[in-house]
């Protein structure tokens, strides 16, 4: 039910508040949960975005967007311009993105921060 929940977030007060719920029935998250949580807002920007798969490609993360993506070809060739060699076009539709954290925790923080100034370039 709680994944359920969380698959229908749509931003960071659904997550707080479920975070929140959890911590109060069943004490102190695991750093488990707390990855978990931080994966679906992970998704929740993925969706947004209408990037219809995300997948590992050696050290980087392939990002494949549908056609009706909310981001312009611009904005998104901007972003790859100031990353700082850390993003590149992948084929048409595709980006790559390759983080400097190895940690899941840090891959999924670092991929969320991208996603957000990829928004909002």
């Amino acid at each position: 039910m709680v994944y359920k929940r969380l698959a229908g977030i749509r931003g960071v007060p659904d997550l707080e508040e479920i975070a929140a719920e959890l911590a109060d029935r069943y004490g102190p998250l695991p750093p488990q949960v707390d990855t978990l949580l931080r994966l679906m807002e992970l998704r929740r920007w993925l969706k947004d975005l209408r990037i219809i798969r995300a997948r590992r490609r050696g050290e980087g993360v392939v990002l494949e967007f549908d056609a009706g993506t909310p981001l312009e070809p611009e904005r998104v060739l901007a972003f790859v311009r100031g990353s700082k060699g850390l993003a590149r076009m992948a084929g048409g539709s595709a980006l790559e993105i390759r983080p400097t954290a190895t940690d899941h925790d840090g891959m999924i923080a670092e991929l969320r921060a991208h996603l957000q100034r990829l928004s909002a370039a």
